[in-house]
């Protein structure tokens, strides 16, 4: 004769299961977490490649000489042509960053990346004389993300000599926009490491 469970199994059981799920949901929470922004990281360092490559196949060079410029992600993904007047021979970049131009943000994993460049509206202090000279020197990007607490708990930061830095998501101003990145690290003088700590 086959018995059904007792309501004191059940209990057990429904106790059981409550005691796995409270330990193991905040690990693949953390977990989740853990792996958007370690792939944020390696997102950021494969927008520093991608930027060395591109600038040193001259596919920007404005003023002809031998000295390439820094793109965006439209043209270092091949979906926005550079001053040549095409697209890139080859992208530089994935699918993920065919984002509207001129500061098109992408999304993947978890955070919104977002690419700066020298504009004539942000000049630098004692600085070379163009923002074509400028676009030859300068860049850079953040990584922040979507849910804050949620997707990642840091702001990651990268420019042209491809150290990542992090921040704390709650001591930024998010989204980060041309006025936060202009007046911030990139472009100025080094990062603030009192604030922005280098990522090993």
């Amino acid at each position: 004769m086959k018995r059904g469970l007792t309501l004191i199994q059940i209990m057990i059981i429904v106790s059981v299961l409550s005691a796995v799920a409270i330990v193991a949901i905040p690990n693949v929470l953390q977990s989740r977490l853990a792996a958007n922004e370690t792939m944020a990281i390696n997102t950021l360092k494969y927008i520093a490649e991608a930027q060395d490559n591109f600038r040193q196949e001259l596919e920007q060079n404005e003023d002809n000489d031998d000295s390439g410029e820094y793109g965006t992600f439209g043209q270092l993904s091949g979906a926005v042509k550079t001053s040549k007047g095409r697209f890139a021979a080859t992208p530089f970049l994935d699918e993920r960053f065919k984002v509207g131009e001129p500061d098109g943000i992408a999304e993947t994993t978890g955070y919104r990346f977002r690419m700066f460049l020298p504009t004539k509206e942000r000049k630098l202090r004692d600085s070379v004389s163009t923002v074509i000279d400028e676009k030859e020197i300068f860049w850079c990007a953040y990584a922040w993300p979507i849910e804050p607490g949620r997707s990642g708990n840091r702001v990651f930061f990268i420019k042209e000599d491809n150290l990542v830095f992090a921040l704390d998501a709650s001591k930024a101003k998010l989204p980060v926009d041309a006025g936060t990145a202009f007046m911030g690290e990139p472009f100025a003088s080094d990062v603030d490491v009192t604030a922005w700590m280098v990522v090993q």
